[in-house]
């Protein structure tokens, strides 16, 4: 049904989903503004190889990449939008090639792929906003580490502003579509001290966004 798919829609995609989203998310969300419903792309395999064609293309470690850097791998089948953290509000091609550099530095000098490993190790897996776990066909968890002031906001790459959560929390997260309080949480270990500044910060942009949306 897809036979061919721009970097632009894929761009747009990202702004739509906050800068971040995982594999699934960019599909559905793509099909739905072509087509006002996911349901004649849920199954077309030519859609999802465009798809994946057309976002290798353009980001590093993948064999199909062009050598020009438009989104990023961050974790497995989770990208980002490069620029995105930086406050950049690109549209095409060549007005990504003057943030790619800028983005990078954010991202790569301050995340500490160590960190990301201890969240995820300290709660095996399990998601702390709503307490699954998603285990892999592997037998392996899968989690991801969300840092609840984002690296590209002056939040510190440090475990007191990070979580570990599943895919859909992410999103939501990144949304700022849920509060985030301690007591909330559904797991917590005695030596994950979170920062309270950074739920504070967090909610702030929930109030921000939900306020503004029912004006």
């Amino acid at each position: 049904m897809a036979d061919s798919l721009s970097h632009d829609e894929l761009i747009r995609a990202f702004h739509a989903l906050n800068g971040t989203a995982t594999w699934e998310q960019l599909r559905q969300h793509i099909a739905v503004a072509r087509n006002d419903s996911y349901e004649p792309y849920k199954d077309d395999h030519n859609y999802d190889t465009t798809l994946r064609q057309t976002l290798y293309r353009y980001c590093p470690g993948f064999e199909k990449f062009t050598g020009n850097a438009i989104f990023d791998e961050i974790e497995q089948s989770r990208f980002r939008l490069i620029g995105h953290d930086a406050g950049y509000d690109a549209g095409t091609i060549d007005d990504h090639e003057s943030s790619v550099r800028r983005s990078r530095e954010i991202s790569e000098y301050k995340r500490d792929p160590k960190l990301v490993r201890l969240i995820k190790a300290m709660y095996n897996g399990r998601c702390q906003v709503c307490g699954e776990q998603i285990i892999l066909p592997s037998g392996q968890p899968y989690a991801e580490a969300h840092h609840i002031q984002g690296l590209g906001n002056n939040g510190p790459d440090s475990i007191k502003n990070m979580l570990c959560v599943c895919s859909n929390c992410h999103a939501l997260l990144d949304l700022k579509a849920i509060q985030l309080t301690l007591a909330g949480l559904k797991h917590l270990h005695l030596k994950h001290r979170i920062d309270q500044k950074y739920l504070d910060y967090h909610n702030r942009l929930f109030a921000k966004r939900w306020n503004s949306k029912h004006k």
